[in-house]
């Protein structure tokens, strides 16, 4: 067998156990801060399923942008999205 087909096998199998992904909540990148309460001013969309969230932090005043997948639902829990 080789590499291809291996792969193609491994891909079509399912997993034993279910797989978890964690995301931790967007904080703010300085070191002296990490503040977890970025205020969002500004959300675009992108094109490609994913919005630019244009935040500030409300300890630091820093400005973060942040980048998230939107479902294709366009749904969601969250205002702008």
């Amino acid at each position: 067998m080789n590499l291809t087909e291996e792969s193609a096998r491994q891909s079509d199998e399912q997993p034993d156990e279910p797989l978890y992904v964690f995301i931790e909540k967007a904080r703010c990148p300085r070191k002296t801060c990490k503040n977890g309460r970025l205020v969002i001013y500004r959300s675009v969309a992108n094109g490609d399923g994913s919005r630019t969230r244009l935040t500030r932090c409300s300890e630091c005043g820093g400005r973060v942008f942040v980048v998230v997948e939107v479902p294709e639902s366009g749904g969601g829990n969250q205002p702008g999205c």
